[in-house]
């Protein structure tokens, strides 16, 4: 639930940080240096500080004891964000604090906080560096970081998609005389090896998970890929995987099912394999319907489900397929301009290529 109850004060400076500790009176049986940062009888929202040699240094605003906004006595006017670690902060209820206490128009739009003044949107990173005009009520990024969009390229992803004429005009054709199929169910779920992580395709979308992707790629940078990927062992040597290790282990899965495929049908098209192309049809076929729940029931109480083809969505589909697996040929990253943001539907397929397919 968002952290929406209104009671909390604005704060854009050290010294309104440091005053608002020095008149708050500590809660009994806590800790005398965290105190309620809004109402007392809430322990969500606190407030901290640091010392040096007897002297405070740094005020920190916490949200169920994790930093988020802190502000420093070397830089008084200059507001430090924090979104290092959101496994235990609902990413709404963060920029619901962010809204209530800096005083902007702070939400969370495409799985990212976001601030919104005007036409201006700023995306919040951890280590972001803002100040804040009390005059203009404007806040203005010190640190601003370059963005990027990936761009499809229409040539290139036409040139990739012609390779696939056979099966592209294959699946046309077969939508065409059989709008509706039937099948197997258990017979299919063990027919070929590319299965496990193939069957619900369309899950592969969500399931490429951009914080995810962006940490795993940190973590192998700093050749620390195995410490985000699992916590540490427990007394029986057992590892327990973290939610980047599950994510991880999903989506390394269906990439692999991803690449076999394509490789298997462009063999077949050049083969012109009609037998292996209407293999691969009917799993996308099976994807799209089962995703979509417009199948579900059995005929005449056997293992088999009817299925409806729909050639749109397969093509479609393929060409979704085409961005991971050759996201490197179709698509192109651009820089964006400073205060624009938009929902970048691609960057998720050139994240995972790059890390699996190395």
């Amino acid at each position: 639930m968002a952290f929406t109850y209104g009671q909390l004060p604005m704060v854009v400076s050290f010294h309104d940080a440091l005053e608002r500790y020095n008149n708050t009176k500590p809660i009994r049986g806590r800790s005398p240096e965290v105190r309620p940062l809004g109402l007392r009888r809430r322990h969500e929202a606190s407030i901290d500080v640091r010392h040096e040699e007897g002297v405070v240094t740094e005020v920190i605003l916490k949200l169920y004891k994790n930093p988020v906004i802190s502000f420093r006595a070397a830089d008084p006017h200059v507001i430090h964000f924090h979104a290092e670690d959101r496994r235990y902060i609902a990413c709404t209820t963060r920029a619901s604090f962010i809204s209530e206490v800096v005083g902007v128009a702070c939400a969370l739009r495409d799985h990212k906080i976001k601030i919104f003044q005007g036409d201006h949107v700023t995306e919040v990173f951890d280590g972001m560096k803002a100040q804040k005009d009390i005059q203009t009520r404007r806040l203005t990024v010190l640190n601003p970081q370059t963005r990027h969009a990936y761009r499809v390229s229409r040539t290139a992803i036409n040139d990739v998609v012609s390779k696939y004429d056979e099966f592209i005009n294959y699946c046309k054709s077969m939508a065409k005389i059989a709008p509706e199929m039937t099948i197997a169910l258990d017979e299919f779920m063990t027919s070929t090896p590319e299965y496990e992580g193939f069957h619900s395709i369309l899950d592969f979308k969500p399931e490429l998970n951009v914080e995810a992707l962006t940490r795993l790629h940190a973590a192998r940078e700093e050749g620390k890929l195995e410490d985000v990927l699992y916590y540490d062992t427990d007394n029986n040597g057992k590892q327990s995987r973290t939610w980047i290790g599950v994510t991880h282990e999903r989506m390394r899965k269906q990439y692999e099912a991803l690449t076999a495929m394509m490789n298997a049908l462009l063999d077949a098209c050049n083969l012109k394999d009609y037998e292996a192309m209407n293999q691969y049809y009917k799993q996308l076929v099976f994807s799209i319907t089962s995703t979509r729940k417009r199948w579900g029931y059995r005929i005449n109480n056997t293992n088999q489900v009817r299925l409806e083809c729909d050639h749109k969505s397969i093509t479609e589909l393929f060409r979704e397929i085409v961005k991971l697996i050759h996201a490197d040929k179709v698509l192109k990253k651009e820089v964006l301009p400073e205060g624009k943001s938009i929902r970048d539907k691609n960057e998720k397929y050139a994240l995972a290529n790059q890390f699996y397919s190395n």
